[in-house]
């Protein structure tokens, strides 16, 4: 069978892009991604090329960033092969290689190394959209697993945000605004820069804030008109609702205020200190309507950190790390909207919810270079989280009772989560360094969530064909520990007839990744191109099943996931860079109970495109003002239709594909270099094609043109 059309042509023209590499070194100007990015740190916890990163790893600048005029991590995420992101009811979801979970447990995020992740909620849920990427220096992301070296949660990638260091070069005070028309998204960042004369001092000090509306349907604005009560028999138009009027459905990407101070200092080569503190609020429209403010999900997160670094002598350095943090999710429903006489079937119950956890922890880490080819990092880590005290009550509201048999309380017990992890990697180099070897592994104990050690290994080789060619094997192991609400060790079931009743969880396994990947990298000063071929085992996968009683998170069985990823850039003289990716992706899950709601019929996974694509281009003027233009879809999907008002629905249904062009246009450094000026254009041709899906593993909402400028001001 032939390749589609679209296909062939993505294909040749990104093998075409790098082919002036192979010939030699050609002159001209370096490449701006490669001046900036010497080396990567997340794949290994110590610097290395990227080209030799033990893990398939894609880095994105700032200036990757500005140039694409992408606000959120969400945006970022749609420029890189191997993810695809999407939406849920409450917040976006982050899917990779085929799989998109209900929640974003399955990736791990960190903001200079520090872990974002919840074990109460679900991964990082709604701290995902980061509006304000304003303080960020670079964007490093493993592309699959890497839990031997970063532990629970990272499972399908690891995506680690690197901030300014604040010392000095063209960094300096900076002040900047963002609008945007469609979906209304309001931002505002302040960044102090800390350097001191003599450079023992460095650092910034960032400020926040951050709104949006959010997407509603063409031509329909305010709350709950996202969708419309007249079309709730049109179930290709419309997507499933957790319960109540099909009008209470909020806008997709819809964000109350938030804010957050963040700050990265650092005294010499030794000591760095982080803080950040962090307010995010969305609308939640589980158990509840859409017109109480005290229903809103809020989470609010804290946390401070030391990191101290000791070169003991020419072999061995030491890395220390404690810190301490605080996560609060609240939903208070006022007292009044709470014991109200229920009027409709969106006024059935309330939900009253608070949790909390409280973490302080510990990390040593050694670097041992024991020759000039042979060197090892071992570290070792411990975490205690005070879970506790939560409150997760639901009401019946006609009743003015707490719970229901039908609407049980499910909550988590307050506890202390303890884990405990030691690693070790020991990597050598042969042939004259054209050649490399890695071998590490990782054992890690849990008594709240699992009660029960493992021990995760990885390894590969890698060479150089060429001084521009490089050729690597990579196997990595993931785990994800279930979180405290749905574990069945840690969480609890309470209805008024049973009482506490922990067998109805049914997450009583962490869930096992193996991983092979093989990539073939070209680099030199003017192109890259990569190719990565990979293949996925799962083992007791976790996530959301809505097709079987009792409806709920579970161990699913065994996944597959295989397919491959290309990715090329190449600089075209001083004025030009051209840029792309390719991935496809087959991805299955062996269990047929769960056809219709989250496989089709031959168990091919549901809501994940097979096909996606990425290819643009800049061009830099001679003062230095930059424009990008960009053409990124995907094809081939299956995906759930949506219940209709009757109850029937929940059938597989296959879209053909999407396609968007995206323009941002940037004047850089204007009136004696202090003002810069952005003008972005999303989705420029409006496709809007409405598109309905099962809403708890993802929706793709198609989001309508969106225009807006960013204004900056450097002091």
């Amino acid at each position: 069978m032939r390749a589609p059309s679209f296909i062939r042509f993505i294909v040749v023209g990104m093998l075409i892009l790098p082919v002036e590499g192979l010939c030699g070194d050609p002159a001209g100007l370096e490449s701006l991604l490669f001046q900036e990015i010497p080396s990567v740190f997340t794949a290994s916890k110590t610097d290395q090329e990227i080209e030799r990163a033990t893990a398939v790893v894609t880095v994105i600048t700032d200036e990757d960033i500005q140039r694409w005029g992408a606000r959120t991590l969400y945006e970022v995420l749609k420029r890189v092969p191997g993810f695809f992101p999407s939406s849920q009811a409450t917040w976006t979801l982050t899917g990779s290689r085929g799989l998109t979970s209900d929640g974003n447990d399955h990736v791990l995020l960190l903001i200079d190394g520090h872990v974002q992740n919840s074990i109460i909620g679900q991964g990082y849920q709604q701290q995902d959209m980061l509006p304000i990427l304003q303080k960020v220096k670079k964007i490093e992301i493993v592309r699959g697993p890497g839990s031997v070296l970063w532990g629970s949660s990272a499972v399908m990638g690891v995506i680690n945000i690197i901030t300014k260091d604040g010392d000095g070069g063209e960094e300096s005070d900076h002040t900047s605004v963002a609008y945007g028309a469609r979906d209304g998204m309001l931002n505002a960042n302040f960044i102090r820069t800390l350097g001191s004369p003599g450079g023992e001092l460095s650092g910034i000090v960032s400020l926040s804030y951050w709104e949006s509306k959010g997407y509603n349907r063409p031509d329909k604005s305010g709350d709950g008109t996202a969708w419309d009560s007249a079309e709730a028999d049109n179930v290709e138009g419309n997507v499933e609702f957790p319960w109540g009027r099909i009008g209470d459905w909020p806008p997709i990407d819809q964000h109350k205020d938030g804010w957050e101070i963040y700050s990265k200092i650092k005294v010499g080569t030794a000591h760095e200190f982080l803080a950040r503190v962090a307010e995010s609020r969305v609308v939640y429209p589980w158990d509840t309507w859409m017109n109480n403010p005290g229903s809103e999900l809020t989470m609010r997160k804290t946390y401070l950190s030391y990191k101290h670094n000791k070169h003991v002598n020419e072999k061995v350095s030491i890395n220390s790390t404690i810190y301490g943090d605080i996560l609060l999710q609240n939903r208070f429903p006022s007292y009044a909207e709470l014991f109200r006489s229920g009027e409709g079937d969106n006024r059935d119950h309330m939900q009253d919810q608070s949790n909390e956890e409280r973490a302080f922890g510990a990390e040593f880490a050694a670097t041992l270079n024991f020759t000039n080819s042979n060197r090892a990092i071992a570290g070792l880590k411990a975490v205690r989280v005070m879970v506790g005290p939560n409150r997760d009550s639901r009401f019946d509201i006609a009743e003015n009772t707490p719970t229901s048999t039908d609407y049980p309380y499910i909550g988590v017990e307050s506890g202390y989560d303890n884990t405990l992890a030691a690693y070790f990697e020991d990597t050598w180099d042969f042939n004259n360094r054209r050649t490399t070897a890695f071998l590490g592994s990782r054992l890690e104990y849990n008594d709240f969530r699992e009660e029960k050690a493992v021990l995760l290994p990885r390894g590969g080789l890698i060479h150089s064909l060429t001084d521009n060619l490089t050729m690597k094997y990579v196997y990595n192991s993931g785990y994800l520990r279930p979180n405290a609400v749905y574990s069945k060790t840690s969480g609890i079931i309470v209805d008024e007839n049973r009482g506490p009743n922990q067998d109805i969880l049914l997450v009583d396994k962490s869930e096992r990744i193996q991983n092979h990947e093989v990539q073939i990298y070209l680099k030199d000063r003017r192109n890259y191109a990569g190719i990565n071929l990979f293949y996925m085992m799962i083992d007791n996968y976790i996530s959301f099943d809505a097709n079987n009683l009792p409806q709920g998170y579970k161990n699913l069985g065994e996944a597959v996931s295989t397919g491959f990823e290309l990715e090329a850039r190449r600089q075209l003289g001083e004025r030009w860079n051209l840029y792309g990716n390719y991935s496809y992706v087959k991805a299955e899950l062996d269990n047929s109970q769960h056809q219709g709601a989250l496989t089709n019929d031959k168990n091919q996974t549901l809501n994940y495109p097979r096909h996606m694509y990425n290819l643009g281009c800049s061009w830099v003027n001679r003062g230095n003002n930059t424009l990008n233009l960009n053409l990124n879809g995907w094809r081939d999907m299956y995906i759930v239709k949506p219940l209709n008002s009757e109850g029937s629905g929940g059938e597989f249904g296959y879209l053909a594909g999407e396609m968007y062009f995206d323009v941002d246009y940037r004047f850089n450094r204007l009136f004696h270099s202090s003002l810069e000026l952005s003008i972005f254009c999303m989705n420029m041709f409006d496709n809007t094609d409405e598109i309905g899906m099962i809403v708890n593993n993802g929706v793709w909402y198609p989001r309508g043109r969106n225009i807006g400028l960013s204004l900056g001001y450097y002091w």
